[in-house]
């Protein structure tokens, strides 16, 4: 019989039926032996990625350190960098820079800098002709790193530095480099930019570069740029120039000056004394001589039709041997050219008999009754007194009153309304409302990290960085800045400061007396302290000084002969083109970028 289709498909061998299932199966598993290598791939590279980003992470945080280690290295150095004298290690001598080189020495644009310039941060040229870059030895083919002066690497023990280590127990072993760009700030330009001789140039503002990166790692490198600007604390100043918290009891024949901006309320007052106690013009106090007051258009003759004379001008020109050179006196008489006899205090015409107390002596009068002054009267023989619009006082008065108040901490003492602080002095006060355990308002003993410090002093060497001396005999002609002489000096007999470098000067007196002698030529501001100003005042007596600024006294004053106060702001006669003493180093918010260059 002959066979079918069906009997022959039949016959077939069996194990050709499983074919199909075997091309499937060598389909997925090719399949998943992609998706295997893929994954794997995946991992492998997310692990690169990983590990770079790790790397890259510890050379950004290399680079930060050493920028913020930089920074610290700026304030440790503050006195450094900001000052003139070469042989005290200064980086801005007046003449050529002891460790900055101008960018423009080394090209004109950006393609003449090699990678890694520090002037390369700023991209703009005409930008970048007005900067420095700093040098080791203030060539423009030194070495670029602040690391190679030896007080950066004295400041960063050799336990904790970057290139021992970075990244935990792995320790990439990392180098980083910081260099510094400059800036003087010309501060008299609106808004201030970068000059290379500044017309006022007495700020700066310090670029710090940063890179670092990870020995043996292609490509792990980090940088990280900031800027720290200079800025000042506030500059004390008095408002007057005669300020006592004792008795004025003698002016002799002097003569002060006062300062024409202290009007107050739009009435024009002018302050020539402040005192919270009595000054007396009238003799009772010890004699008040023949003093005068008067504004400082009529100390130069302004008033009388002279030049216009600026105080740069006075300082320079009016101090002499004798006293001041013509035309710098005050008149004899109230200049006609006044609109009131409210702005000037002292003798009349022809002579010393006729005595007058204007609005220009901020003072208590210690008079029986008190009435309203009118031309018919004499505020002196009359004793009527208007008090002036000025009537706070810092302190205690003659009756041991307090003439601040006692709820506000910053008005407490002559010291802290000057200085701007608020812990010198503590009024204890009772629940009672009664006196407690500082009723004279004595200094406090207790400033300091070790709570034990005179407090004016720890003010004076914290708070305004003030150059500490043991005694006024360094103190002269070169002397600027801010000191703190903690010992007692028995006078002053010598030039102070200079016309344009003020100098303010407080000393310790100690409840001791001071004698203001001829030649004494001071430029600046002297505050005579006591740490104890009602039981133990400072008593400054004295003949033919010179003051071009003002005096302070914690005490009282008795002075003699044809002494001088022109009052000068000494916040505002600091040297333009020098960094004033006190300046510090603060970081400038918005200037952190993660690379060197600028946008």
């Amino acid at each position: 019989m002959k066979p079918t289709v069906k009997s022959l498909l039949s016959r077939l061998p069996l194990r050709q039926k499983g074919m199909a299932t075997l091309t499937v199966t060598i389909i997925l598993l090719v399949i998943v032996t992609i998706l295997v290598l893929f994954s794997a791939n995946v991992g492998f590279f997310e692990q690169k990625t990983t590990t770079n980003e790790n790397r890259a992470r510890i050379s950004q945080q290399a680079a930060e350190y050493a920028l913020n280690v930089a920074g610290e290295y700026l304030k440790a150095n503050r006195a450094k960098i900001i000052a003139n004298d070469t042989a005290k290690g200064g980086w801005l001598p007046p003449s050529t820079a002891a460790h900055w080189v101008k960018c423009s020495d080394v090209g004109a644009v950006l393609a003449d800098f090699p990678a890694g310039h520090p002037c390369r941060s700023e991209r703009v040229d005409s930008r970048r002709a007005q900067l420095y870059f700093w040098t080791k030895d203030g060539t423009k083919t030194g070495s670029q790193l602040l690391a190679d002066d030896p007080s950066y690497a004295a400041m960063i023990p050799a336990a904790v530095r970057v290139e021992n280590g970075m990244g935990g127990t792995s320790a990439f072993a990392a180098t980083s480099n910081v260099r510094a760009l400059l800036c003087r700030l010309d501060t008299s330009l609106t808004p201030a930019e970068c000059r290379i001789t500044p017309t006022a140039g007495n700020r700066v503002a310090l670029t710090l570069i940063a890179d670092a990166s990870l020995t043996n790692e292609d490509g792990a490198t980090g940088a990280v740029k900031a800027t720290w600007a200079s800025y000042s604390a506030f500059v004390p100043s008095a408002s007057v120039p005669l300020v006592a918290s004792g008795l004025v009891q003698g002016l002799g024949n002097g003569q002060i000056v006062a300062n024409s901006d202290s009007a107050s309320n739009g009435t024009n007052v002018v302050a020539s004394i402040w005192s919270p106690n009595n000054v007396s013009v009238d003799g009772s106090g010890g004699g008040a001589g023949s003093f005068i007051t008067c504004q400082f258009s009529e100390f130069t003759g302004q008033l009388s039709g002279l030049p216009e004379m600026t105080m740069l001008d006075v300082k320079n020109d009016c101090p002499s041997a004798t006293g001041n050179s013509p035309p710098c006196n005050c008149p004899k008489a109230p200049n006609p050219n006044l609109t009131s006899k409210e702005d000037w205090s002292g003798h009349g015409t022809g002579g010393g008999s006729t005595l007058h107390k204007g609005n220009d002596i901020l003072d208590v009068a210690d008079w029986t009754k008190e009435v309203k002054c009118d031309s018919s009267k004499n505020e002196i023989t009359d004793k009527c007194r208007t008090l002036p619009d000025i009537t706070f006082f810092p302190g205690l008065n003659s009756a041991g009153v307090r003439m601040d108040d006692a709820d506000v901490d910053s008005d407490d003492s002559i010291f802290e309304y000057i200085f701007n602080v608020d812990y010198e002095v503590v009024w204890d006060k009772k629940t009672d409302g009664s006196a407690g355990t500082n009723p004279d308002g004595a200094t406090m003993q207790n400033c300091g990290t070790t709570a034990d410090q005179n407090c004016v002093e720890y003010a004076m060497t914290e708070e305004f960085a003030a150059t500490e001396l043991t005694d006024c005999s360094s103190l002269g002609s070169g002397s600027s800045g801010i000191y703190y002489v903690s010992g007692p000096c028995a006078s002053l007999a010598t030039q102070i400061g200079s016309p344009d470098n003020p100098a303010i000067v407080v000393i310790n007196q100690g409840g001791t007396s001071i004698d203001l002698k001829k030649g004494l030529v001071m430029y600046g501001m002297l505050f005579l302290h006591s740490d104890n100003p009602k039981t133990n005042p400072v008593d400054v007596g004295g003949t033919n000084a010179q003051v071009y600024g003002a005096l302070v006294v914690e005490g009282n004053i008795k002075m003699t002969g044809g002494f001088t106060i022109v009052y000068d702001s000494t916040s505002s006669s600091a040297n333009t083109n020098e960094i004033p003493s006190s300046a510090k180093f603060g970081l400038v918010p918005g200037s952190w970028l993660d690379a060197k260059t600028s946008f």
